[in-house]
């Protein structure tokens, strides 16, 4: 095999957002791109072995992938380890990088975007999403470079398991999941959750042709007996049967169908594209992300992984603070972060969190330094099973207690860059007098700032946010995790007693938000495209 380096022109554009390299899969895929980027992560991380390396199916993920083992490989690296078909979801990469103390890993996935969509997330050695700082240095360093180094591969077979012939590097596919389903072992009471199923319709699954589905079948299939009828769209697909696989209440219209008739199920749940994310919904009962990670905060010490306690619980600055009730009854610590699930990686290193929760539908518990899906899925029918109680007899009894936080979550999409900017930047220089004119009775509204624990860097500029004397919220903030035109998300958020109509309790909220500074005009009549 030979090795060479290879000039190109530069790439202005390769910055990470909050969960990576994210673009439209034509340019991810152009020559030299991936090359470059590759090139910058081994000269950010080092040259390390051993390097494990997963994808969502997703078209494209086996042409990026073959080109990335060309750059690792010409840079010394010679240790990999490769998912069998290329395919694992998130959560089963973190969990064989958890036992790591050196190395890192590539996960090619956009996650919930399109399938035109390419993603790559860096993740390290522990199993933890690369963080700000370190995201920042591969972002200047892949801008800088203009040239990488390359070795010339055979073709190679990734649906073989065990060890690939190839001179010079020691590369073999492995089962993913084997670690994976070690550390869930740990975490609940599969026998009563297979008791809980056997009683009657208790679940439909839905993987959205994803790489959940695999897994999803091994768990609750062959390990839980839950009848094949009850998994929906297991088979993965590199175009995800054509749709986004991002589960929400736009997308989930036929999996909330399966939840009509005296024989409903107890609980309704999907994946998105690569695992990571989950979405839970009870017949006549929708259980948005913030209460679900209020309920688990409530009663996760049902389950065995957490019968002594959580230490502490953490979400994202624009998820409901329904979690925020719980940990002040039962007193416990309560971090605060900017949107991102690398945030939480150093809180949940340093143990001072057993539960976090996004309004992105991701959720995890301390197993890993990931959000996990079936995590997720596995913490309810584990609490059902230990109750007894339904998931919409257990989320009504949550808003009882601690009464429901009315939320929503306005994304609209396909809007100019540089109008968002603007827009943003117009709300920023408005003063508190402009703000508190607009009405509601405004108590506060700045920009929401936050100091890792680990490094002690300060993080600003991550979204705006608008609090109100009755405790009413409004947030605005533009998406991350998009790779192209920009998405900016209003979330709206009012706490009352009862639980009433969400709509009507938001509608004020909503029609503020259109006439803050900058908004109105970006705006104007639209609606949103999607709405959680």
């Amino acid at each position: 095999m030979r090795n060479s380096f290879v000039s190109h022109s530069g790439f202005a554009d390769q910055s990470l957002g909050t969960a990576g390299l994210r673009r439209p899969r034509a340019q991810a895929l152009a020559p030299h791109y991936i090359e470059n980027f590759v090139q910058a992560v081994v000269d950010i991380l080092g040259g390390h072995d051993p390097v494990f390396i997963a994808g969502d199916g997703r078209y494209g993920n086996v042409e990026a992938i073959t080109r990335s083992l060309a750059v690792l490989g010409a840079n010394g690296i010679r240790d990999f380890s490769l998912a069998h078909g290329l395919l694992a979801t998130t959560p089963a990469l973190s969990a064989i990088l958890a036992q790591q103390s050196h190395g890192f890993g590539l996960m090619f996935s956009a996650s919930h975007n399109p399938p035109d969509d390419f993603g790559l997330k860096v993740m390290l050695a522990g199993g933890e999403q690369a963080g700000v700082d370190l995201s920042r240095k591969i972002g200047e360093r892949a801008r800088s470079l203009r040239r990488y180094a390359h070795l010339q591969l055979p073709r190679l077979d990734f649906h073989s398991p065990g060890p690939l012939r190839v001179p010079g590097l020691d590369i073999v596919v492995i089962d993913p999941y084997t670690r994976y389903l070690e550390l869930l072992d740990g975490q609940f009471d599969f026998e009563r959750i297979r008791s809980l199923l056997a009683g009657g319709p208790r679940l439909v699954f839905d993987a959205m042709h994803g790489a959940s589905g695999p897994i999803a079948q091994r768990l609750f299939v062959d390990k839980l007996g839950l009848a094949d009828e009850w998994l929906l769209r297991v088979d993965p697909r590199p175009d995800f049967g054509g749709d986004a696989p991002d589960p929400n209440l736009s997308t989930m219209a036929a999996l909330i169908q399966r939840l009509q008739g005296p024989q409903a199920p107890w609980l309704a749940a999907a994946c998105d594209g690569d695992g990571d994310r989950n979405f839970l919904h009870a017949p006549g009962c929708f259980i948005s992300p913030g209460d679900s990670v209020a309920v688990l905060a409530d009663r996760l010490a049902l389950c065995p992984g957490y019968s002594s306690g959580l230490r502490g619980v953490a979400r994202t600055f624009a998820t409901s603070s329904a979690l925020d009730r719980v940990a002040r009854d039962r007193g416990l610590e309560l971090f605060v972060t900017p949107s991102g699930w690398r945030h939480f990686g150093p809180l949940l290193a340093s143990g001072k969190i057993d539960l976090c929760g996004e309004e992105a539908f991701g959720t995890s518990g301390s197993h890993l330094r990931e959000k996990d899906g079936l995590w997720a899925i596995l913490a309810w029918l584990n609490i059902m099973a230990a109750t007894g109680l339904s998931a919409a007899r257990l989320m009504h009894d949550h808003w009882q207690r601690y009464g429901c936080t009315h939320y929503r979550r306005w994304d609209f999409e396909n809007l100019d860059p540089v109008s968002v900017s603007a827009a943003l930047d117009q709300l920023r220089r408005s003063s508190f007098e402009n703000l508190r004119g607009r009405g509601g009775n405004l108590s506060t509204a700045g920009e929401f700032c936050y100091q890792d624990p680990r490094s002690g860097q300060v993080i600003d500029r991550q979204g705006y946010e608008l609090r109100f004397a009755d405790g009413a919220r409004l947030v605005v903030r533009q998406s991350g995790t998009t790779s192209g035109l920009a998405t900016l998300r209003l979330y709206l958020e009012r706490h009352r007693a009862g639980t009433g109509d969400s709509d009507q309790m938001l509608a004020s909220l909503g029609h503020m938000a259109r006439g803050l500074p900058g908004l109105g005009t970006l705006l104007s009549e639209r609606q949103p495209d999607v709405v959680t």
